[in-house]
C-alpha cells in the first residue's frame, strides 16, 4: 500500500512538474484575412484584374500563392485574374510568434462579366422598343449599368451617343441627355408610332475592363 502511495506520488508530480514547465507556451496562430475589395461575397470575375487584400495579425511575414495570382506590393496588395473553372484560392503560409508553420486556404467564387445594359429613364427592352412620349424622349436620361456585378463603387458615365430621326441626318449628342433645343423641336414634329434610335453609345466605366459593344436603344413614340 504504501509503494503504491509513493508510485502515485512520483507521477502526479511528474505530471504537475510537465505541465509548470509548459504552462508559459501559448500556441497563437495569427489572424488573417483574405478578401476582393470588390465585394464581400467572396466573388471574383473572369477576364479582369481582381484587387486581393491579404492582412496577416502582428505583420509576420507570409507566402501566398494562387492560379493567376500576383503581388503588387508589401502592404499586402494583390490582383487576381481568375481563369478557368468556377472556383479558385488562395493559400497563405507562413509561421506564427511561436514558429509553428501555419497554412490557410481562402476560395472564391469565379463569374464571367456579362453584358451590361442600355437604358432610357431607367428602362430597359432587348429585343424590343421603348414606347415613349415626345416628352419623354426629349427630358429622359440615357445610362448604361452592369445588374449582374457585385462590385461595389461600380460607376458608368454616357460619353456622348447619336440619334437617328425619321427622314432626318443623324445627330451626335454629348453627355446623357438632349440638350439641343433644335433637336428637340425636330422630335415634337415626328409622326407618332415612329421609330427613334439611339446607338454608337459612349461610355466610361471605372471597371477594369474594356466594354467593346454597347446595345442600342430602340424607341418607339405613342403620341
Amino acid at each position: 500500500m504504501k509503494l503504491t502511495s509513493t508510485l502515485i506520488l512520483v507521477i502526479w508530480f511528474s505530471i504537475n512538474g510537465y505541465i509548470n514547465n509548459n504552462s508559459f507556451t501559448e500556441k497563437s496562430s495569427p489572424k488573417i484575412e483574405i478578401y476582393t475589395t470588390f465585394n464581400d461575397q467572396h466573388i471574383v470575375y473572369r477576364g479582369i484584374q481582381n484587387p486581393i487584400r491579404i492582412k496577416i495579425e502582428n505583420n509576420l511575414p507570409y507566402q501566398a500563392t494562387g492560379e493567376g495570382l500576383v503581388k503588387i506590393d508589401d502592404l499586402g496588395n494583390y490582383k487576381l485574374a481568375p481563369r478557368s473553372g468556377k472556383e479558385t484560392t488562395i493559400t497563405v503560409t507562413g509561421k506564427d510568434l511561436n514558429d509553428i508553420p501555419y497554412n490557410v486556404i481562402k476560395k472564391f467564387e469565379i463569374r464571367d462579366i456579362s453584358s451590361g445594359i442600355s437604358q432610357f429613364n431607367s428602362k430597359h427592352c432587348k429585343q424590343c422598343d421603348l414606347k415613349l412620349t415626345k416628352k419623354e424622349l426629349s427630358e429622359g436620361v440615357v445610362s448604361y449599368n452592369f445588374p449582374d456585378l457585385l462590385i461595389d463603387g461600380l460607376k458608368t458615365e454616357i460619353i456622348s451617343f447619336k440619334i437617328k430621326l425619321p427622314g432626318k441626318p443623324t445627330k451626335k449628342v454629348f453627355g446623357n441627355k438632349i440638350k439641343s433645343t433644335a433637336l428637340i423641336k425636330e422630335i415634337l414634329k415626328v409622326k407618332r408610332g415612329s421609330q427613334i434610335q439611339l446607338f454608337e453609345i459612349q461610355i466610361k466605366s471605372n471597371l477594369p475592363a474594356r466594354v467593346c459593344k454597347v446595345p442600342p436603344i430602340i424607341i418607339r413614340l405613342i403620341d
